[in-house]
């Protein structure tokens, strides 16, 4: 059995971490407990990347045996004021290093270890911190940069730290400790006591810090908040991140390139093996999704899909996938227009219920020269196309009946069914309204009242599903 006295030397051995809200620092920074996070307002993502972020965290947590995730995720959304793991997240913060998951970008970094070209403050979502930026790296390696490898960090490093803390009780194994967890629930004495041992051990302010009372009342705020936003159903009734059992799935294969001119479109292939007992169906809405990190714009969608934003797109389903079974999804990914690197983000989501799954966020060098719009065209009534209403990835049906999609060397056939239908009075989820003479059948939208709608020979019809 280990004593409180070998617990107290573990702690202080462990502890001396500097994280966003804690400030602790060994390098002259603010005391103890300060926040590095000053003077500006909280930022939190928010929607379908904040429970994009929660799954993950649970699935990280299921992984050690911990089916409260919500005490990992209220640490999490406290350290990064709001699960922030992008320095495009919170622009007051400082930069770290670049990450795949933030499109080739910055991780979110603590400021409050002094100025931010020093390189001291925490990393990513639950700001990781062992002196300056390459010291943190060596330390907990490469992987707290995705914020994947952060959270399954994070759990290992919570663990670490409650089991060490002086505030929670003895135990003689890991078992006893993650039981402890598992329990816990907001307002009763075991939530009192994480919040002690989080706040000492993890923050690393204890009673004698001048701001202990504060930092451990941040914490108590910051985890009712990332309960209330998700729901009690959603932490504790079953929901998707809770590990084996209901919806799993490994992406196994992309044909995306490794380089792309800026502009340019191309066609690709994304397969995911169902590794969950659920089998998954079009009617259930299960689809592959645009990750946080995602910067191409997706169209050509072989059995449905959307786009209303880089980061706002779904590929339907062709077939049923049973558990085992591999989904195969063929789509067309158009790259931005500048920049030098972008993102192919991916991972499967099961429209209200949650995202499930492995991620897959592969970089792709832009290069070459820029790409593109097509002139020429003429929708079904033959109505010319003006140049410049159209892009890489645009689609319209064309005056003989088949859909087009503009690429980077002009126009090009999609093949199919005739597309000849049209609907007016569509408005996307953005506001904006969509001009009835580039919808065609099949034409897929997140409207102004987040139900999805399809274009068909009738007119919209409603997909009686939530999109973002």
């Amino acid at each position: 059995m280990k004593s409180k006295y070998a617990r107290f030397i573990g702690s202080s051995l462990l502890a001396g971490s500097c994280f966003a809200s804690a400030g602790c620092s060994d390098h002259g920074g603010p005391p103890e407990g300060a926040s590095e996070a000053v003077n500006h307002t909280q930022e939190a993502v928010s929607g379908a990347l904040l429970q994009q972020r929660t799954d993950i965290i649970k699935v990280a947590a299921s992984a050690r045996g911990i089916t409260n995730a919500l005490m990992i995720a209220g640490v999490g959304y406290e350290e990064s004021l709001g699960l922030n793991q992008c320095w495009s997240e919170a622009t007051w913060a400082c930069q770290g290093p670049a990450s795949p998951d933030c499109g080739g970008g910055p991780v979110i970094a603590g400021a409050g270890d002094g100025a931010c070209y020093l390189g001291l403050g925490g990393l990513g979502m639950f700001q990781f911190d062992a002196g300056n930026h390459a010291q943190t790296l060596q330390t907990y390696g490469s992987k707290i940069l995705t914020v994947q490898g952060n959270a399954e960090a994070a759990v290992d490093l919570i663990l670490s730290k409650i089991w060490y803390s002086t505030n929670t009780p003895i135990w003689t194994t890991t078992a006893q400790e993650i039981a402890w967890i598992n329990s816990i629930r907001i307002a009763t004495p075991d939530f009192e006591t994480w919040l002690s041992a989080i706040t000492t051990s993890y923050n690393g302010c204890g009673p004698t810090c001048p701001t202990y009372s504060s930092s451990r009342e941040k914490y108590r705020q910051n985890t009712q908040q990332v309960h209330d936003l998700l729901g009690d159903a959603y932490w504790y009734g079953g929901g998707a991140g809770t590990g084996p059992g209901t919806d799993g799935g490994q992406v196994v294969s992309s044909t995306a390139p490794t380089s792309m001119p800026p502009g340019a479109a191309r066609s690709l292939t994304v397969q995911v093996v169902n590794q969950g007992t659920s089998t998954w169906t079009q009617a259930g809405h299960y689809r592959l999704g645009a990750l946080g990190s995602n910067g191409v714009r997706w169209s050509g969608f072989g059995c449905g899909g959307y786009s209303t934003s880089a980061t706002d797109q779904r590929v339907e389903l062709c077939n049923d996938v049973p558990p085992g079974g591999t989904a195969t999804f063929n789509f067309t990914i158009t790259a931005p227009t500048g920049g030098t690197v972008t993102m192919l983000g991916v991972q499967m989501v099961h429209e209200s219920v949650g995202w499930f799954g492995s991620t897959a966020s592969l970089p792709i060098a832009l290069s070459g020269a820029p790409a593109c719009s097509c002139g020429g065209g003429a929708t079904i009534g033959n109505k010319p196309i003006p140049a410049s209403d159209t892009y890489c990835g645009f689609e319209v049906c064309g005056g003989d009946d088949q859909l087009y999609a503009c690429q980077s060397d002009g126009w090009h056939g999609m093949g199919g069914s005739p597309c000849n239908c049209s609907c007016a009075g569509g408005t996307d989820s953005h506001g904006n309204a969509i001009k009835p003479e580039y919808t065609y059948c099949g034409y897929s939208v997140c409207g102004a009242d987040h139900q999805h709608y399809v274009c068909g020979g009738g007119g919209w019809v409603g997909q009686q599903d939530v999109c973002p």
